[in-house]
């Protein structure tokens, strides 16, 4: 998928590649019950960016990676509450 999550076609085919970053992405944006086959799935940082606890952002993420089966090895949350991001 692009950035913009068109799907991408390769010489007359669906292009296929690496996931992970974009699996990240959707798991970072999307909010508990947007997953029907897993309802508490989603960290929402939409709507906590509009909070002022960048700590629990930080907490939200780390845990729904883990369940994802992702190892957490960088994360920062600035004031601006961009996220700097490193997991293997």
């Amino acid at each position: 998928m692009s950035q913009g999550n068109d799907l991408v076609f390769e010489n007359g085919d669906l292009s296929v590649g690496g996931s992970d970053e974009q699996h990240i992405s959707h798991l970072l944006l999307s909010s508990p019950l947007d997953w029907l086959q897993h309802p508490l799935t989603g960290v929402n940082t939409v709507a906590q960016v509009n909070g002022s606890n960048t700590q629990r952002l930080k907490r939200n993420i780390i845990e729904q990676l883990k369940l994802d089966g992702y190892l957490v090895k960088r994360l920062s949350v600035d004031a601006d509450f961009l996220i700097d991001l490193e997991v293997e």
